[in-house]
């Protein structure tokens, strides 16, 4: 599956397969937007994340959106999670900033399953609509 985000005025950043990125020019015609919402999600939301791979370690459990994952879970790292129901995106920096990650309903065993570089996620929210 393609996940699109934009970015600035003109181009696209487009997820061909989980950690494989790359640019698209959006052309644009007079009056037109290049994405528009595919999706509304009305189920609920549940994600447990963990301090070490493969599931091991400290375990929280959110249902909700969270800013600084540090002031919630006191660790600056998660190497795996199970995203038990809804869609997340997880951040590198705290308050929504930096890289993302798209997160649908599985397990990811570790960072690398969820296209991650580290294991720095700094926050993560629900996606209501996509």
């Amino acid at each position: 599956m393609s996940i699109l985000t934009r970015r600035g005025e003109g181009s696209l950043v487009g997820q061909e397969a989980p950690g494989r990125w790359m640019d698209i020019p959006a052309k644009r015609e007079k009056g037109s937007l290049p994405c528009r919402k595919a999706h509304v999600y009305r189920g609920s939301y549940r994600l447990r994340i963990y301090e070490r791979p493969e599931f091991g370690g400290q375990m929280m459990e959110f249902t909700d959106d969270c800013p600084n994952v540090y002031d919630r879970f006191r660790y600056n790292d998660i190497f795996s999670c199970n995203v038990m129901e809804g869609y997340w995106i997880f951040y590198e920096q705290p308050n929504y900033r930096g890289r993302q990650y798209f997160l649908r309903p599985g397990e990811y065993r570790r960072f690398s399953d969820w296209g991650g570089f580290n294991s720095s996620i700094g926050s993560f929210r629900r996606i209501m609509d996509f």
